[in-house]
């Protein structure tokens, strides 16, 4: 029993090249949103990397009594403008962070249903 188990395996790795390439052409019409959502994934990754280095820096405030950052150059961009308050800035920051985040990961949801909807719709008229 085990030893089919581990078949099917074998053979849906083989096949994983064959069938994107026999989905490709229900795909292609798409490729726009193909290309949108594979944009907003890195876009998506920086973005998530990004509120913990701005607490750290609000750490370092509440420690070291000045807003600095591990990374070189953001500096220039915790400085508060207006002369807001540190540690607030830091949360309006972080907020506006959130709010793209959530925005683009939206975007790149949305995206990828209406991908794979119409993929699907294409291949049933197809068959």
């Amino acid at each position: 029993m085990s030893s089919d188990l581990h078949e099917e395996e074998a053979l849906g790795k083989v096949y994983d090249l064959e069938l994107l390439l026999r989905l490709w052409p229900f795909v292609r019409p798409y490729k726009g949103l193909v290309l949108v959502s594979l944009v907003l994934i890195p876009l998506r990754g920086l973005l998530e990397v990004a509120p913990p280095l701005i607490i750290g820096a609000a750490l370092n405030y509440i420690v070291q009594g000045e807003v600095t950052s591990a990374i070189p150059g953001l500096d220039r961009w915790l400085d508060p403008p207006f002369g807001l308050p540190p540690l607030g800035w830091l949360f309006v920051i972080v907020l506006t962070l959130a709010g793209l985040l959530l925005t683009i990961e939206w975007l790149r949801s949305a995206s990828m249903i209406v991908l794979g909807q119409k993929t699907v719709r294409d291949v049933r008229r197809a068959l």
